[in-house]
């Protein structure tokens, strides 16, 4: 008895191939080429994080719910600066494309690549709490300079960096072991 007769779910030999490829390809791409596999995913990440946000812009937008800082300090702990330079500064302009919020790009931009790259040049035998560390003291330096180059708002500076580091804080802490175990296989 077929039960996918009368559904949408029938596949023919061809469909089937096509998505058993698929599978294997990203199996492959995972196995044997594991930095770009995280390069492509962390981008993808922030620019769906910032597209997310953006559609929520009058909620969420004074809130510091971005992607941008994990990836930033996973790429440069994981695959050294120069990556970490590269998620930086590609997940920052991604997230100012998605949100069409870039008025900050002169200031975040070489912030971003500086993490990345003070990430991937040091070695700490605990990724988690140094990855925490290293959030909360980017979003405080950051904030304390978007507030004085682009004459930021207290209030709002102090909701965005509270909610930064939080957010920031879980991501790290529960995301960091997954991923380093990932890349470690």
């Amino acid at each position: 008895m077929n039960i996918f007769r009368n559904t949408n779910l029938n596949l023919d030999r061809r469909s089937l191939f096509i998505i058993i490829f698929g599978l294997i390809s990203i199996l492959i791409l995972f196995m044997f080429f594991r930095v770009a596999f995280f390069v492509i995913f962390l981008v993808l990440l922030n620019l769906a994080g910032g597209f997310v946000v953006s559609r929520q812009r009058m909620v969420l937008n004074m809130f510091g719910f971005e992607f941008v800082t994990f990836s930033t300090i996973f790429a440069g702990f994981a695959f050294g600066p120069v990556i970490g330079v590269i998620i930086g500064v590609l997940g920052r302009l991604c997230e100012a494309v998605s949100m069409k919020h870039n008025f900050s790009l002169a200031v975040t931009l070489p912030m971003y690549a500086g993490l990345g790259f003070l990430a991937g040049i040091i070695h700490p035998s605990n990724v988690v709490a140094a990855g925490i560390m290293m959030a909360i003291a980017f979003s405080i330096i950051g904030s304390a300079m978007t507030f004085v180059l682009l004459q930021g708002r207290p209030f709002t500076m102090a909701v965005f960096t509270t909610t930064q580091i939080i957010f920031n804080f879980l991501l790290i802490s529960y995301l960091f072991p997954i991923f380093f175990t990932l890349v470690k296989i």
